[in-house]
């Protein structure tokens, strides 16, 4: 089991709380200087230290915010939200995707209504839309897997005694059988997954929509 610095995702999730909260500038500056992905990836272990699986994701985040063309403020909340989504998934060792995706949204949300002190708005609606995706499509596709890797492991000892197995049958009385399942598992369709990430990230959207009129 792989050691992970603890970030606390329920100290408020206000915008001023994740803009350089993780980066500051110099970190930015070097980030964005960096020359080829080996050296990006030399200052990510140094400024994000962690396994491998987390600074991947952090490279995916920088890679978004490039093609985004994000400035250096914007791409240090971008890296905070998907940091914290992360650590929201290892919460619990079961985790509740449900509620991953609903701190993802109070995440972007604050950084997308312009709403001071509360909330400042750093990305629009298009670049929301991205993000949304790039997030849904990776951190929360993954939710199990980096619950899996990052909780820390807990042993337990169990002993199971089965009552009424068949070396305790009485003679001439037959042990009971549960009916087996049938192998193979329900075809899925390929689409499904895309189908749900576009209607929530068109939910998200109406959302960010109805608050920014309000304010």
């Amino acid at each position: 089991m792989v050691a992970v610095p603890k970030v606390n995702v329920r100290a408020g999730s206000g915008c001023l709380a994740l803009l350089r909260k993780d980066l500051d500038v110099v970190a930015m500056e070097r980030l964005e200087t960096a020359p080829t992905l080996q050296d990006r990836w030399l200052v990510l272990t140094e400024v994000l230290p962690g396994p491998p699986i987390l600074l991947d994701a952090y490279e995916g985040a920088l890679e978004l915010g490039k093609e985004l063309d994000l400035a250096p403020g914007p791409l240090s909340a971008l890296l905070g939200i998907v940091r914290r989504t992360i650590a929201m998934c290892t919460e619990t060792p079961l985790p509740d995707v449900e509620e991953c995706y609903t701190y993802f949204s109070e995440l972007l949300l604050c950084h997308t209504v312009h709403c001071p002190p509360v909330s400042v708005a750093m990305f629009g609606l298009s670049q929301v839309a991205r993000i949304a995706s790039h997030v849904l499509d990776t951190v929360l596709r993954h939710t199990k897997l980096y619950a899996y890797i990052l909780t820390p492991q807990v042993c337990l000892d169990l002993t199971l005694v089965y009552v009424g197995g068949p070396e305790n049958c009485q003679e001439g009385e037959e042990p009971t059988i549960l009916p087996q399942e049938e192998e193979g598992e329900t075809p899925r369709n390929p689409n499904t997954g895309s189908l749900l990430q576009e209607v929530a990230v068109a939910e998200l959207i109406q959302v960010i929509q109805g608050e920014s009129q309000e304010v």
